[in-house]
């Protein structure tokens, strides 16, 4: 999957939006 880290917007999946 593309890195949620980076991109919060999309989907924050792999990484928590506390991020």
């Amino acid at each position: 999957g593309p890195p949620s880290m980076l991109t919060p917007q999309t989907q924050p999946t792999t990484a928590s939006p506390r991020w």
